[in-house]
């Protein structure tokens, strides 16, 4: 398998730069890559770059200077060291999953990072930030290469021809026709790569996990699908055309069924369904009969009572921005921009506070400018838009500067509980900002816990004078109590993992039922309760996801539906068991719920103009009748809703779309504005210099 693999991914010639050419600085005019060659039987391709870690769900920089990569073919292996700092660490390139390409939103340079996964459950997240495309070209190559270089194949047929589509039109030749090999590859953790390769010219034409977030869609001859790779940063849809199908049948059968054992980590036995039926026509639409899936872009074409955007022409003439704008931070620039906001009908008013902070040093991740705080600025929301109210310059708390990496409304909205990892000594710390006054006022503990991010102790929490509410980190769950002796602990009631499982989100239901997401997809249930010692229970239920980072999980307020967001698609879970229980209360079992993923089409992909999709944490927003029936997120600068009915009835490309003014950093709800306007609901979008307010409306019924 490794000299397939080996042809599959030859290396093109090496860049034409020296090594004496790249400087530890990564200075202009001293960026690049060489190819080394070592012993026979290891190749070492020498690579430069800024090191991370993802550390308590921050990027830390793990060396002052750029650090070299090298590969070891022979033992399957990658080093990342700087002998001036004493930093070495060795991947097993078999090990490494979720490999994910970008440019960082500051300074540009291109990015790669990965997941780590042992046999021990410990999960470990690392990245790499280099100074030009040609060096993530060939780490990329090597990680691929080295991490299929014991896979199965799965199936393997010739014959095949490739189209590409990248803006409205017609398809595009990729690749020679009728000479394309597609090759389905899975490792021993059940991740599978697509590999794609012209066998006229010896050219790979793509290679990529195969995940969710690719949204395949089969349509013979067709089998459709977003050409996400690490392996280039262009993202077209892509088109593999079977000339049988026979072809057609065995490769919706092959993808279906990897996808499937990635999300349960086991072998599925048997053939895929169309195989053994022996009628592929009957199992994957090969007569393109399929009822075409409903979208709308005009609320009067809504079925059922589902939510649409008010003024969906708004902002017609902007073009739609798939990537923020850079913050000048490569030359060493500190631009001010929005990084959290809360949202309150409390304090004054309808009123929004903006955080704004400074990035100075991207190598060691987002900090204000030495000695100061953060600013922040308080806008009044009404009818007629937003004006602001005030700013509240360089917030600090007992002489030093807050610049918080999260935020959350606490004790009726009167209150911003704040999380500010400046120093690492105060990663178990929680301030308080009263919004009345405006100051920082008070500081809890967790007992060297570190508090990755928070969370109400239930759905309706934070609007009420509950005091208590919940933390996180990567192994753990607890309850902080404002009402303990600080001097000793806040921390009331905890449940952590022996094993770094990489939580990374949570949400909790009206009954103060809580769901945990983690960094590999799964998704954990816990009942809220407390056990004799008078700690959190373990959970009742864990779902395998479909094995992509959770980003945020959402709650309905009886806890029945649980929405998780990834990068590229969320995911909708019925909890619901025989008897009116979920799976928060008792144990799912055998019982797997069906995952529903929804994504944008791939024909908005392309009418739109993307280059990506990164999807905002998504939530649920409720109607007038106050019970959850709208999905909504962003991507870009695109504000999009689904109604939660029309997807539970499989219909998940029927949904709304509203263009922006500018690329969308975050949003938060607006309840106070939904009260006061005859327009609908409202939802605040964070913009990097700037918010805005998109109203939700409710449509006609279809006459």
């Amino acid at each position: 398998m490794l000299s397939l693999v080996k042809n599959l991914f030859g290396r093109p010639p090496p860049p034409d730069v020296k090594e004496e050419d790249v400087s530890d600085d990564g200075s202009p005019g001293q960026e690049g890559a060489t190819a080394v060659q070592t012993a026979t039987g290891c190749a070492l391709d020498l690579l430069k770059g800024d090191f991370f870690v993802l550390d308590g769900g921050e990027w830390t920089s793990l060396a002052d200077g750029l650090c070299s990569v090298t590969f070891d073919e022979a033992l399957g292996r990658m080093y990342v060291s700087q002998e001036d700092e004493e930093v070495e660490e060795v991947f097993n390139a078999k090990q490494m999953t979720n490999v994910q390409r970008y440019d960082d939103p500051d300074d540009g340079y291109p990015c790669i990072q990965w997941i780590v996964v042992t046999r021990s459950e410990n999960m470990s997240e690392w990245g790499l930030k280099f100074r030009n495309e040609e060096a993530v070209d060939e780490f990329v190559r090597q990680v691929e290469m080295l991490g299929q270089a014991e896979s199965t194949i799965v199936v393997q047929i010739d014959g095949l021809s490739m189209t590409a589509r990248e803006g409205p039109g017609e398809w595009s030749p990729v690749g020679h026709s009728n000479s394309v090999m597609v090759m389905i590859t899975q490792r021993k953790d059940f991740e599978a790569h697509l590999v794609i390769f012209d066998q006229a010219d010896d050219s790979l034409l793509y290679s990529g996990a195969i995940t969710a977030g690719l949204g395949f869609k089969y349509e013979w001859p067709k089998i459709m699908f977003l050409g996400f790779s690490p392996l280039s940063s262009k993202t077209p849809v892509l088109a593999i055309e079977c000339p049988t199908h026979a072809a057609f049948a065995s490769l919706c059968g092959a993808l279906d069924k990897v996808q499937a054992e990635r999300r349960f980590k086991k072998k599925i036995p048997g053939k895929p369904k169309a195989t053994e039926n022996e009628k592929a026509e009957e199992f994957y639409d090969v007569d393109n009969e399929e009822e075409p899936a409903e979208r709308s872009e005009d609320a009067s074409e809504f079925s059922t009572t589902s939510e649409a955007w008010s003024s969906e022409d708004e902002y017609g003439s902007s073009p739609v921005k798939t990537y923020p704008k850079k913050q000048g931070a490569r030359d060493g620039g500190a631009t001010e921009s929005n990084k959290l906001m809360g949202t309150s009908k409390t304090v004054g008013g309808d009123r929004a506070f903006v955080w704004r902070t400074k990035v100075s040093n991207r190598r060691q991740a987002a900090r204000h400018e030495a000695g100061g705080g953060a600013n922040m600025n308080v806008l009044r929301m009404d009818a007629d838009g937003l004006e602001q109210v005030t700013r509240i310059n360089n917030i600090l708390y007992k002489g030093e500067g807050v610049c918080p990496t999260a935020c959350m409304m606490h004790e009726g909205d009167n209150k911003m509980l704040l999380l500010d990892h400046s120093d690492p000594a105060d990663a178990d710390k929680v301030l308080c900002m009263d919004l009345n006054v405006g100051k920082v006022v008070q500081e809890w503990n967790a007992d060297s816990m570190r508090v990755n991010s928070l969370i109400p102790t239930s759905k309706t929490a934070q609007s009420t004078g509950e005091q208590c509410f919940m933390g996180m980190n990567d192994k753990a769950v607890f309850v902080m109590d404002p009402r303990l002796d600080s001097r000793n602990t806040n921390r009331a009631q905890t449940y952590a993992y022996a094993s770094n499982v990489k939580l990374s989100a949570a949400a909790t239901d009206g009954g103060g039922r809580f769901a945990l997401g983690n960094r590999v997809g799964e998704y954990r249930l816990f009942d809220g309760q407390t056990n004799k010692e008078g700690q959190i229970k373990r959970c009742k239920t864990l779902l395998k996801g479909t094995g992509d980072p959770i980003i945020k999980v959402d709650v309905t307020f009886d806890g029945r539906y649980l929405l998780g967001t990834t990068a590229k698609y969320l995911v909708l879970i019925d909890t619901q068991l025989s008897g009116g229980v979920t799976g928060f209360d008792k144990s799912m079992g055998q019982n797997a719920p069906e995952l529903i993923s929804i994504s944008l089409s791939q024909e908005d992909f392309v009418k739109y103009g993307l280059k990506d999709i990164n999807f905002t944490p998504a939530r649920f927003e409720c109607g007038a009748s106050g019970v959850e029936e709208t999905i909504v997120t962003t991507t870009g600068s695109l504000m999009v809703s689904w109604s939660l009915k029309d997807v539970l009835r499989g219909k998940i490309h029927k949904y709304s779309v509203k263009p922006m003014g500018d690329y969308i950093v975050a949003t938060e709800s607006a309840p106070g504005v939904s009260e006061s306007t005859a327009a609908g609901n409202a939802v605040v979008a964070m913009y990097q210099d700037s918010i805005d307010v998109a109203r939700r409306r409710r449509s006609q019924h279809r006459k």
